[in-house]
């Protein structure tokens, strides 16, 4: 086995495709987590853990984790348990896995469930088979080093779990997945190898024959991220443009994750963009498309295309952390912690549509598995509900020393400190000063700060105006996906009081005066799956007009809703955008719908409490291009 990274490269098998099915039948992979490394007293779980600190440390668990992927990777792609294989799962190669196979009905696609509300629980059972393959590796890797080390590197295989990034907090591209080597030290001591975060390398490249392989994307050996297709660096990937889209839309990333803590009480809200209100797989979705560009005239990248974007390391680190925030928001709404109403849901590869529950198949990812080797259950949305089940927590989630309540008061201190708005209570500061310094400049360029963007010899206004200080308001849209381009990009902007576009800024950037400036206030990213059906998007507004009341040249007055509703009115522009940057004509999209939902609103009384919001008002706008 090749451990150090610095020997001959991965060796490429020539593989056709056209196969209906994997070379060598296995018996089917039960889907169990990590065991290792639990308490089985207490009930205690190893953390999977930030990459950032991760990196950071430089630890055991660092050494351990880039060997191990390293060699995950490297596995023939004819084992069930490839790295390959594996990633396939979620989309291409449109095959069997587990003895899975294509159902009567089912979708050319992947097996993931994507814009349906089992898209969040479909992808725990994933993650737990990825980490417990891993895990394996990881062990392996530990045997390797000498005996002055070995107890201390076999300790750490134990506890290893694997990394989360959380984009709510800094957007920015983790240092440890945008450089082409990474240093660790291994066996002999300290090396460098290829980074086997920065990319995937495709052993069945140049891909030929069957099996969905096609279109732009299969120029590439390896995955690749905000690419140009065409000039000089053309194959590229460009972390600096890609953190460029990333930090656009990093606050509101921030606040619309925020708002599923705050204002999405069901699950079925909370799962997915295919019911009404703001949901984990809205801000999940931006990021799909931010790592790719797709806001970027002529960029690109295999994250964008969830057919391909299994493939990319970076997916994983970003659907651990969506899994983290959807653990965190059921720990807060322990009584509603799964589904209990009827879902329709797609076809997809292992799974015919039709109506599906709680206790519907998550296919291929076996429970139990017969003494022949075939899978005799499936996990379902009911049997992954618990995070325990795959033997892993998060950093904030006690949940074997806490009762419910504690750790529920415990969880949304945490959202607040981690995630809440600087506008939303005197004491937020002292939360905001926890966030990282990257972050924290995003925001004040964002209008978190009032005094941010005034002119020399203005001072803002202390004083909310009596609308926003008593209620909240946001952005729904709703639009048919069977009538856009798949995958697009919906932009929401802010022009000018004056009308006059001026210069058009992102989110990010300030407004030093009240005309000559565009703030893009939202991002909503609607991916290439499903085909049909409605997609929602919430963008809160509570920063920027919070902003709009108190720190511009000419502060905006809010008396009343009529009066925010006429400002927003007067400046809301909208624009839809292709994967390949181009416009789309809004006459073309008739089910676009734009409407203002306005609560009455309580700020947070104190750490542990959220905001407290009304029943909803809405008051429809109309769809004006930018």
């Amino acid at each position: 086995m090749h451990l150090l990274g610095t020997g001959p490269p991965r060796s490429f098998i020539l593989w056709g495709i056209a196969a209906a099915s994997w070379m060598a039948p296995a018996a089917a992979q039960q889907v169990v987590g990590v065991t290792t490394g639990i308490n089985n007293g207490t009930g205690e779980r190893p953390s999977r853990v930030n990459i950032n600190n991760l990196h950071a440390d430089a630890g055991p668990h660092w050494d351990l984790y880039v060997q191990a992927l390293d060699l995950f990777q490297r596995e023939d792609m004819t084992e069930l348990l490839s790295y390959y294989q594996i990633t396939g799962i979620h989309g291409l190669p449109f095959q069997a896995w587990n003895g899975v196979n294509q159902v009567s009905g089912g979708a050319n696609t992947g097996y993931c469930p994507h814009g349906q509300t089992t898209f969040i629980t479909w992808h725990r059972p994933y993650l737990a088979l990825y980490e417990q393959t891993l895990a394996s590796y990881v062990q392996k890797v530990a045997k390797q080093y000498p005996v002055e080390t070995v107890d201390t590197y076999t300790a750490a295989a134990d506890t290893f779990r694997i990394p989360y990034w959380d984009w709510a907090v800094d957007a920015h591209l983790p240092p440890a997945i945008t450089g082409a080597t990474i240093n660790y030290n291994g066996p002999a001591g300290a090396a460098t190898m290829r980074n086997p975060l920065y990319s995937y390398q495709f052993p069945n490249f140049p891909f030929t024959g069957a099996g969905g392989f096609g279109g732009g994307l299969t120029k590439y050996n390896e995955t690749k991220r905000c690419i140009v297709t065409t000039g000089p660096n053309a194959g590229v990937s460009d972390p600096t443009e890609g953190n460029s889209v990333l930090m656009g839309d990093a606050a509101g990333l921030q606040d619309k994750v925020y708002a599923v803590f705050t204002q999405s009480f069901s699950f079925e809200s909370m799962a997915t963009m295919s019911n009404s209100g703001a949901s984990f797989e809205e801000p999940h979705n931006v990021i799909h498309n931010d790592i790719s560009c797709f806001s970027v005239s002529g960029r690109t990248g295999h994250m964008g295309d969830l057919n391909w974007s299994g493939f990319d390391p970076i997916f994983f680190l970003h659907h651990v952390n969506v899994d983290r925030l959807f653990a965190m928001w059921q720990a807060i709404n322990y009584d509603d912690i799964v589904f209990t109403t009827e879902q329709q849901g797609d076809p997809l590869f292992g799974t015919a549509g039709g109506d599906m529950t709680a206790d519907s198949p998550l296919r291929p990812f076996a429970k139990t598995v017969n003494a022949d080797g075939t899978a005799s259950s499936f996990h379902t949305s009911r049997t992954i509900e618990d995070i325990a089940t795959f033997g892993y927590t998060y950093p904030e989630i006690d949940d074997w020393s806490q009762d419910q309540d504690s750790l529920a008061d415990s969880l949304r201190t945490a959202v607040n400190n981690l995630y809440g708005p600087a506008a939303d209570t005197p004491d937020s500061q002292s939360s905001n000063d926890k966030r990282s310094s990257s972050l924290t400049s995003s925001l004040s360029k964002r209008f978190a700060r009032p005094e941010r963007g005034l002119p020399a010899g203005k001072k803002a206004s202390t004083t909310i105006n009596d609308a926003l200080a008593t209620f909240d308001y946001s952005i729904e849209l709703s639009v048919d996906r069977s009538e856009i381009p798949l995958p697009s990009t919906i932009e929401l902007y802010l022009i000018d009081v004056a009308g006059d576009i001026g210069t058009t800024t992102d989110a990010s950037s300030s407004s030093s005066n009240s005309t000559g400036n565009t703030a893009r206030i939202g991002t909503t990213s609607i991916l290439s799956m499903p085909m049909t059906g409605t997609s929602y998007s919430v963008t809160p507004l509570r920063r920027i007009l919070v902003a709009e009341s108190a720190s511009r040249e000419a502060p905006v007055s809010f008396a009343d809703t009529s009066a925010v509703l006429a400002h927003i009115r007067k400046r809301l522009r909208v624009v839809i955008k292709t994967s390949e940057g181009e416009v789309v004509p809004l006459g073309g999209v008739p089910s676009l719908t734009i409407e203002v939902q306005q609560r009455a609103y309580q700020s947070r009384s104190a750490s542990n409490k959220f905001p407290s919001f009304g029943s909803t008002n809405r008051y429809p706008m109309d769809a004006v291009s930018l």
